[in-house]
């Protein structure tokens, strides 16, 4: 078999990945407006604070109180389009470099596999859907821990709103590597697949060469790789939070 092997880096989707970032932390905003916008439940519990000797019935009404605050701050609709948005605009990037590595080779015409493009989609929908909903679940778990831990000691609107704002940050940081794992991981598999479904069977490992790249990817850096044999642990990005490139 004759091994091609593209001339042309392929290019990160930088700029897609940060839009995704502030799109996830447009989110995160709006679950802390909303809770914000509906502390009464809190407050309500807070004020009562007893426990009973049933500490299971005495969560659960901590946390359905908490739950009625974290009132969807987006809607299902627009999650779905801003997943869709993400996955097109990757998409779009992506042609633009598979297209050029066949320019480099002086090779044409390219071919998207249906299938395989629809597989791509739906598993990225899938797994960044989940992911959004944990950003949910994580922010309403850290809440009901801090407001468990010092509800005998009361909490007065201010306490709460640093306790959400406390969260809302640390969902932040969450939300950067969301982006850049998923971003990677989506581009990393377009990538792959394109190549492959193009006649081009190996690549050349780069990396971004600095300080944080892995010991074993550094020594791959240049070394050829065939498609159907990946690494111990995978292909360029596809390990978490790989920026190498094939």
């Amino acid at each position: 078999m004759k091994v091609v092997i593209p001339k042309k880096t392929w290019q990160y989707p930088m700029a897609v990945e940060r839009g995704y970032k502030q799109w996830l932390k447009k989110y995160i905003n709006s679950i802390a407006n909303s809770i914000k916008s509906n502390l009464a439940p809190i407050q309500s519990f807070i004020a009562s604070h007893y426990r009973q000797d049933d500490n299971e019935s005495y969560d659960r009404q901590l946390a359905i109180a908490i739950s009625s605050a974290i009132q969807a701050g987006m809607t299902q609709a627009e999650i779905e389009t801003a997943l869709m948005n993400v996955y097109n605009e990757t998409d779009i990037y992506n042609k633009g470099q598979i297209e050029a590595v066949y320019k480099s080779l002086g090779q044409a015409p390219i071919v998207y596999s249906g299938d395989a493009e629809n597989t791509l989609r739906s598993q990225f929908t899938q797994q960044n859907r989940m992911l959004i909903e944990s950003i949910r679940t994580d922010i309403r778990t850290k809440l009901i821990y801090e407001i468990n831990s010092q509800v005998s000691n009361g909490y007065d609107e201010n306490e709460i709103i640093a306790v959400v704002n406390k969260a809302k940050e640390q969902a932040f940081k969450r939300a950067d590597k969301i982006a850049h794992n998923e971003i990677g991981n989506l581009d990393g598999r377009m990538c792959k697949q394109r190549q492959r479904a193009n006649g081009i069977t190996h690549y050349q490992w780069r990396t971004v060469r600095d300080e944080r790249v892995r010991p074993w990817h550094e020594e791959r850096e240049g070394k050829i790789f065939a498609w159907n044999k990946p690494p111990f642990d995978g292909h360029p990005r596809e390990a978490p939070f790989c920026r190498c490139e094939p």
